[in-house]
């Protein structure tokens, strides 16, 4: 394909997977491409169309072909536009430069996201263990400036973005992952990055992003002015009951710090007789002063209250739908598998006919909204 041909790109200006496209796009002399700004909670049906499979940003377009996920991008703009490589033309040396992108992407990513989607004694574990990877990475440069040697390479605009991203996370989250006296090497690569002219014009505007991840951090980890939700959290369990279980995995999917007291459902404490005296029973959610009781009502309460990661649609409709089955499994399908596991002789094939019955009903269901769903995707 022509260099010369149109070029277009799909992206959105808080991505940091955009800016690695749009970077390599300014290193290499590539000022004309058309621009399209994605609303990533309604995307457009060229970016749908453009890439079916993951539906997601960066997306360019040459020529009426498109390219998606941006180390490809990156790959293909460097072997279509010979200017300016970005990899190396040595073999051994782009294996290299693949192997440090590939490191960066796969472990290190993953670790700094760690950081600042936990709280307490997560996240000091998260902060050693991102630490350790970054320390394994900047071990790459190998005494050279940048990874690409005297200019940028291909592994410092796969990864460039830390050196943006990584502090004003720091300033929204109040806590230190990179600094001289651990990482000075990394500290020395961010310093001599945000230097360069053209990783300087193309950065998103600092107070726009730094209020941007804030709002983030709070959806991610439930921080908010709610003073409700920070106050303390205690459930009263047993390690068997999927009733419990239940709430510990609303608990974790909503990156809730709390305090678990595993119960004897044989000689019941006088706290849970205490906090649930109508039922009895575990699952009890101990939130601030506050008691609840039935698994169900501790799901909706925990999801009304900490609103990042939220179970429940916000459209009506599907919340009523939603609820409408979480109850058909608990009053039918759940009975059902009970009395097929108990019961013997014609009592246990009428139960398991019951569960087939309400398996089929899910199913069902189910199927319908995935067709449906992958109609209007597609």
């Amino acid at each position: 394909m022509a260099a010369g041909e149109a070029v277009k790109l799909f992206g959105m200006w808080a991505s940091p997977y955009a800016l690695r496209v749009r970077w390599a796009l300014h290193l290499k002399g590539i000022e004309y491409y058309e621009y399209e700004e994605e609303d990533l909670r309604n995307k457009s049906p060229l970016l749908l169309q453009y890439n079916p499979v993951y539906k997601q940003i960066p997306v360019l377009v040459h020529g009426g072909k498109p390219i998606a996920q941006s180390l490809v991008i990156i790959e293909y703009i460097d072997e279509t536009w010979k200017n300016n490589p970005l990899l190396p033309e040595d073999p051994y040396d782009r294996a290299i430069a693949r192997f440090w992108a590939k490191f960066a992407e796969e472990k290190c990513i993953p670790a700094i996201f760690s950081v600042f989607s936990t709280v307490g004694e997560d996240q000091d574990k998260a902060i050693k263990e991102a630490r350790e990877c970054l320390k394994v990475f900047e071990g790459g440069l190998n005494g050279k400036k940048f990874f690409g040697g005297d200019s940028l390479g291909f592994t410092d605009i796969v990864a460039g973005w830390f050196a943006y991203w990584v502090p004003l996370n720091e300033e929204v989250l109040g806590r230190t992952l990179v600094d001289e006296r651990d990482l000075p090497v990394l500290k020395r690569w961010f310093q001599d990055l945000l230097d360069i002219d053209a990783v300087k014009e193309i950065l998103p505007p600092r107070e726009k992003l730094l209020a941007h991840l804030q709002g983030f951090l709070e959806k991610l980890t439930g921080s908010s002015s709610n003073d409700m939700a920070g106050e303390a959290v205690k459930l009263l369990g047993n390690w068997a009951s999927p009733f419990v279980l239940r709430v510990r995995w609303v608990l974790r999917l909503k990156r809730i710090e709390y305090e678990y007291v595993e119960e004897d459902l044989l000689n019941k404490s006088p706290r849970l007789l205490q906090s649930n005296p109508v039922y009895k029973k575990v699952p009890v959610l101990l939130h601030g002063e506050k008691s609840l009781a039935e698994s169900l009502m501790i799901v909706e309460y925990l999801d009304e209250t900490w609103k990042n990661n939220p179970m429940l649609p916000e459209d009506p409709y599907e919340r009523a739908t939603a609820r409408f089955w979480a109850k058909y499994a608990d009053e039918k399908l759940l009975p059902a598998i009970l009395g097929a596991a108990v019961k013997t002789g014609e009592d246990q094939e009428k139960c398991i006919k019951e569960v087939h019955a309400a398996m089929a009903h899910i199913l069902a269901v189910t199927t319908a909204f995935l067709m449906d769903f992958q109609v209007h995707e597609i």
